[in-house]
């Protein structure tokens, strides 16, 4: 299990000054055995420390939260990997530990980030965890075995949470490309219909992505096919000509099918019929006929 961890700045210095491997005494190092410093730490933040990624590593290399975590963004997951952060604070008095305030600066307390505090004038008087609405305590008699089943179990659900918002955030990024481009995809459309050598191939290329993608995409946002959608605009644009042509002048049917991006005036009429349900003439005549002023 991996996670990210972060530690308040006091916090920081209180660790290095009881662990000698963190920092050197005039150039050279501490005399006091690793496995001593060890063992005045307690087991629960030896247990995180080393389980962060995967093995152990020099307490040199804990980060604030002040400085590191504010490049964090409060309402997603930075890192590649889905793993919860962990904030590691200490605090002098008993505070409300659900007030925002507590939380490092740009941070907000929610279920897939843990805040980890220690309360006391001294450190590990009493620890506190929160991840989301919830709150563990711990007193300075409890065991490490205690300490490390509550915060390891807290820790896979803050992880499981994690991967949960980052399949949301993903699925919600998809969905947004996806209407992009449908909305990209339409406008293409308005702007190339004319053109007779507009063709679906050739529009995905404009839109750099596949045939296969856009008909996807048409598919769900159009509810209709690519060659579908470009034939129905088309069609509509086509309506439009025929209904602008007053009554007196005569309409070329051929003009009108160039105008809407068809190689042939018998290819319009065809899908002309087709979609409407009758030719472009007998269109033109019953529009001259609703039109007419009534006797």
């Amino acid at each position: 299990m991996k996670f990210l961890l972060y530690l308040e700045t006091q916090l920081l210095r209180n660790l290095q000054r009881e662990d000698p491997r963190a920092h050197s005494i005039k150039g050279k190092r501490a005399g006091t055995p690793p496995n001593k410093a060890r063992r005045e730490l307690p087991a629960w933040l030896v247990w995180i420390w080393e389980h962060k990624d995967g093995q152990p590593h020099s307490l040199t290399r804990l980060q604030s939260p002040g400085s590191q975590a504010k490049g964090f963004p409060d309402s997603s997951i930075s890192s590649n990997n889905a793993i919860p952060q962990v904030f590691l604070l200490e605090r002098a008095t008993d505070t409300d530990l659900m007030d925002e305030s507590v939380w490092p600066s740009g941070m907000k307390s929610s279920d897939h980030q843990i805040l980890l505090v220690l309360q006391s004038e001294r450190p590990y008087t009493r620890l506190t965890l929160l991840r989301g609405r919830k709150q563990l305590h711990w007193a300075e008699d409890s065991s490490p075995a205690e300490i490390l089943k509550g915060i390891k179990v807290e820790l896979h659900q803050a992880s499981k949470r994690t991967r949960e918002l980052r399949r949301v955030a993903r699925r919600q990024s998809q969905e947004k490309e996806e209407s992009d481009l449908a909305h990209s995809f339409a406008h293409l459309v308005g702007q190339q219909f004319q053109n007779s050598q507009c063709t679906i191939p050739h529009l995905a290329k404009i839109m750099g992505i596949s045939g296969a993608r856009l008909q996807q995409i048409c598919l769900k946002h159009h509810g209709m096919g690519p060659k579908a959608f470009l034939i129905q605009y088309r069609i509509q644009k086509s309506c439009e000509l025929i209904r602008k042509i007053p009554e007196h002048r005569r309409c070329v049917m051929s003009k009108i099918a160039e105008a809407s991006g068809f190689s042939s005036a018998s290819y319009f009429s065809f899908i002309f019929l087709n979609q409407i349900g009758m030719t472009p003439t007998e269109y033109r005549h019953q529009e001259l006929h609703s039109s007419s002023p009534k006797q």
